[in-house]
């Protein structure tokens, strides 16, 4: 069903309350029992509509029309005129309601009455947009329509009548003449929206399809971005009050849109979600379809009713007993005819269903079939370039570890240094962040829940970020609620990652300000509290149609500008992140004065670890031998370097099969494999040393992301697998855990 039809029997059903009612109420001190009878026949011909009961909305429209000639009222004639013209529009009867609507119209101009006005041209503006094809015809009755709206102060017919207009020029890709009426149609919505019934979906339908025709608008000026935004917010209010009907579009255009960016998991996304709507809409119209065939033989038997009493009043007594059976023979063949037309009409509308339906189906199917075979590629892509990137990082970040250790040279050339640590650690970041995306995208990251001290957590964080904090002239601040408890269970490198992120970005945004993280007791439980995390800044905040933006992979708010350092990664990661939490990012932005991000995570409460008096420090155990089995000549160079910094002895094994010979002839008490190598690689490798000796210990040290091959790993015997590059100390914390060297 158009937009323009759903909105326009939203407005038959309102304008009987906010037009046709205060007439009614204004003349019930003065009026017939009879005038009173039409009023409440159009009372229910209207609320029939909505429930679509056409036979008795047919039934108690026609008796309005009849009585309402007989009491020779034409004010009371036109609205009688109007409710049976939107029965006849309801029930796809459009020469008829013309006909009535055009009666309304007339008398309305006779009268000057501008709510029988705004009834007619809101019925004709739908005859000949819809019917007659004519936009430039129905547009121009709506515009009237709209006018009359204005002059009589009826903000729920200006309001839908805004909409409807916007509708109409975007449903024919005339976005530059809709621009104005979308404009008014978010600024009437604010201005009137406390007219709009509270009770049904009124409230929810009008402000959903604001934002699906926002959203629209922008992706007919290839705007795509913020047309997503908005259809978001769409989907949003139609998911949370169940408009099946609405969701359609909303869904339609969502997967053109991600199919043309060649975004695979949410162009099926939405693909699959629009076939399920589909499926619902066809049940829904297709009720709707039986109740009009249901009211067909009445409208036949009502049409020669009402044209009796117009025009031949005294035929129907001067019938003949005989032909009195004859009609009667006549309409029953008639009946049986249309009831026969009607299975026939339902069954060819239930075959072209199901046909779509066939081929959407079979289209989901091929595009599935597309969009994984996309996903393998790039997933073996981020692979190989994650594998790329980390070997040359490890022999960068290596040697400037090493150069950290000559003393003389660090005196000469620190900020050097310096600067090629933070580079390379930058380029680790990036590298770590793409790929734990696209490991949550894949659910591949698992929570590690352990007990932990909250507040040493949020220290840490804030301690960390003091001198870039300082390079942006910024204070730092931490409010953490004195009712938030110190040790609650909750994965630390997860949460950490998250607030790290949030503060990163706030400093990046504020010069001369200040950013603060806030932790507050949402709600105390039994056994768990409901803790709210907040990072504010006063920086230059975030203009409001980019605030669904900043959570998009790859994106900046300030994009076009280019002056920021980042790849628009980190937000992304904190709403994926928290998804995997049960929780969700919230952002409030003013222009000028900062932003606020906040997230609440439900944590079971911990106890403080019990610490031991008596344990004894252990010192660090005699010289360990550690075998480093690697195919990279820079590679070698860079490990072998850093253990022997660290203070054990090293042996190099350039491939697997090397490796297991030099097992086989020395004692060691580690071996670091990696995985790809010429001759025999770290598996089979690894395979064949635990054979020989189950009691030494493997650790996989690799390039390759060790999600996709932990369980590899594990099955042919190794401990651990670590993605290079590795830094020194945690180097030296891994061989001391898996040696027990301290």
């Amino acid at each position: 069903m158009p937009l323009f039809i759903y909105l326009k029997r939203i407005l038959q059903y309102l304008l009987f309350f906010g037009v046709g009612f205060g007439i009614y109420a204004q003349d019930t001190q003065d009026a017939s029992r009879a005038r009173d009878s039409i009023m409440q026949l159009i009372y229910l011909t209207s609320d029939h509509i909505q429930t679509t009961d056409y036979t008795s909305a047919l039934d108690y429209s026609t008796r309005a029309v009849q009585m309402a000639q007989k009491l020779e009222d034409r004010s009371i004639q036109a609205q009688a005129y109007n409710s049976l013209g939107n029965v006849y529009q309801a029930i796809n009867e459009n020469n008829n309601a013309e006909i009535y609507f055009a009666k309304a119209l007339t008398i309305g101009e006779e009268l000057n009455d501008i709510d029988i006005l705004i009834s007619a041209t809101n019925g004709l503006s739908y005859v000949h947009y819809e019917y007659h094809k004519d936009p430039d015809k129905g547009i121009d009755f709506l515009k009237r329509s709209y006018a009359y709206c204005l002059e009589a102060n009826q903000p729920i017919a200006i309001l839908v009548s805004l909409l409807n207009l916007a509708n109409m020029y975007l449903e024919n890709n005339r976005p530059k003449e809709a621009a104005p009426y979308l404009e008014k149609v978010r600024k009437a919505y604010r201005f009137y929206a406390d007219a709009i019934p509270k009770y049904g979906n009124y409230v929810p339908v009008y402000h959903m399809n604001m934002e699906y025709l926002h959203g629209l608008y922008h992706r007919q000026l290839n705007e795509n971005q913020q047309a997503i935004a908005y259809f978001r917010k769409a989907q949003e209010i139609g998911e949370e009050h169940h408009l099946p009907i609405d969701l359609l579009e909303v869904y339609k255009n969502l997967h053109e849109i991600y199919k043309e960016q060649g975004n695979e998991r949410l162009t099926i996304d939405n693909l699959e979600k629009l076939v399920a709507y589909k499926s619902i809409v066809y049940d829904i119209e297709k009720n709707n379809q039986l109740e009009t065939i249901k009211s067909q033989f009445e409208i036949d038997q009502y049409r020669r009713e009402l044209s009796a009493s117009e025009k031949e009043k005294g035929m129907l007594a001067a019938l003949s007993k005989s032909k009195s059976k004859t009609i009667m023979f006549t309409t029953i063949s008639i009946a049986m005819l249309l009831v026969l037309l009607g299975s026939m009409f339902y069954s060819y509308k239930k075959r072209q269903s199901n046909y779509e339906l066939k081929l959407l189906n079979e289209k989901l199917e091929i595009e599935k079939n597309n969009a994984e075979r996309l996903t393998k590629l790039k997933s073996n892509f981020i692979s190989r370039v994650s594998h790329e990137i980390r070997t040359p990082l490890y022999g960068v970040m290596g040697i400037t570890s090493i150069l950290e250790e000559d003393s003389a040279l660090i005196a000469k050339h620190r900020q050097s240094i310096d600067a090629l640590k933070f580079s390379g650690q930058h380029l680790i970041k990036l590298v770590e962040t793409v790929l734990n995306i696209r490991q949550i995208e894949y659910q591949n990251i698992q929570l590690n829940i352990t007990n932990n001290d909250l507040h040493a957590v949020i220290e840490n964080i804030i301690h960390a970020f003091e001198f870039q904090a300082k390079e942006r002239n910024n204070k730092l601040d931490v409010i953490i609620d004195k009712a938030v408890s110190k040790y609650y269970e909750f994965d630390r490198v997860r949460l950490s990652e998250i607030l790290i992120n949030l503060v990163e970005n706030a400093i990046k945004f504020t010069k001369d300000g200040t950013v603060t993280v806030a932790v507050e007791l949402a709600e105390a439980l039994e056994t768990e509290d409901k803790v709210t995390f907040k990072v504010r800044d006063t920086g230059e905040g975030i203009l409001e149609d980019n605030l669904a933006l900043v959570f998009d992979d790859f994106n900046q708010a300030k994009e076009e500008q280019n002056i920021y350092d980042g790849a628009g990664l980190g937000l992304p990661m904190v709403k994926h992140l928290l998804e995997l939490m049960d929780s969700h990012i919230q952002l409030e932005s003013v222009v000028g004065k900062g932003s606020t991000f906040w997230f609440t995570l439900t944590l079971p409460k911990g106890e403080a670890p019990v610490t031991d008096t008596n344990k004894k420090i252990k010192k660090r155990a005699a010289l360990k031998k550690i075998l480093v089995v690697e195919d990279n000549k820079m590679s070698q160079m860079v490990t072998s370097n850093l253990i022997k910094l660290i203070g054990y002895d090293c042996r190099i094994a350039e491939n697997g099969l090397k490796a297991y010979e030099v097992v086989k002839a020395e004692a060691f008490d580690l071996v670091l494999m990696d995985l790809n190598m010429p001759v025999m690689n770290g598996f089979e490798a690894t395979k064949r040393i635990k054979s020989y000796c189950s009691e030494i210990s493997v650790i996989g040290l690799t390039a390759t992301d060790v999600t996709k091959i932990r369980e590899d790993c594990v099955k042919v015997g190794m401990i651990d697998v670590f993605n290079k590059p590795i830094s020194k100390s945690q180097l030296d914390l891994l061989i001391n855990k898996y040696t027990g060297a301290s």
